[in-house]
């Protein structure tokens, strides 16, 4: 288990991966003394990136497809503007299970302060968000995009943090096992050229 990477409530990216070389550096070091008996281990890069990406994962880092991928965006938009309320839900239960549990957290709150009462999810969990997302859309064409890219009343995130959150979900979206399944018996390209671009800070 890894220490704490910072006390601070908004780390810096470059802070967070500081810490984290800092830390498999020291970790490293005890590795090859007590593990390799002293001998040096030309694997290293591997070992670091092993530890570091558990390091991530423990602090409840994820590293997600660039939020700015237009294409992604643009596929996303479609698939609101087209997709029956049954796909919609099933793309979004898929992309939300993949944020960290802190993301999940911010989209239920902007969902609950400019959702409808009957759209409104009952909590966190990826399947009653996607639900959330699905209603939503099923009432207005854009409501969803504009719930998590912009600022919503009562929601405690600026419009830079919502347009990542944004577009997390887009890339995400886009490359969704239902949305592609979708797609496949329709006119819409149905690969995706995304990759992984930003860490999700």
């Amino acid at each position: 288990m890894s220490t704490p990477l910072d006390p601070a409530p908004n780390p810096a990216p470059g802070e967070i991966l500081l810490r984290l070389l800092t830390q498999a550096a020291t970790a490293h070091g005890v590795h090859e003394r007590e593990e390799l008996g002293g001998v040096y281990d030309e694997a290293w890069p591997e070992w670091y990136a092993a530890h570091m990406a558990r390091a991530l994962a423990e602090q409840g880092y994820r590293i997600v497809p660039a939020a700015a991928d237009s294409h992604a965006l643009d596929r996303y938009e479609k698939m609101l503007g087209s997709a029956p309320p049954a796909v919609v839900e099933g793309v979004h239960a898929e992309a939300f299970e993949w944020l960290s549990p802190e993301q999940r957290t911010a989209v239920f709150e902007r969902l609950t302060a400019a959702a409808t009462a009957d759209e409104r999810p009952a909590d966190a969990s990826p399947g009653a968000l996607a639900r959330s997302a699905s209603r939503a859309k099923t009432r207005q064409r854009g409501a969803v995009a504009r719930m998590l890219g912009t600022d919503a009343p009562g929601a405690a995130l600026s419009s830079a943090v919502g347009a990542a959150i944004l577009g997390a979900v887009a890339a995400y979206a886009a490359s969704s096992a239902v949305w592609e399944a979708w797609a496949a018996d329709g006119d819409e390209e149905s690969t995706y050229g995304g990759g992984i671009g930003d860490f999700d800070f």
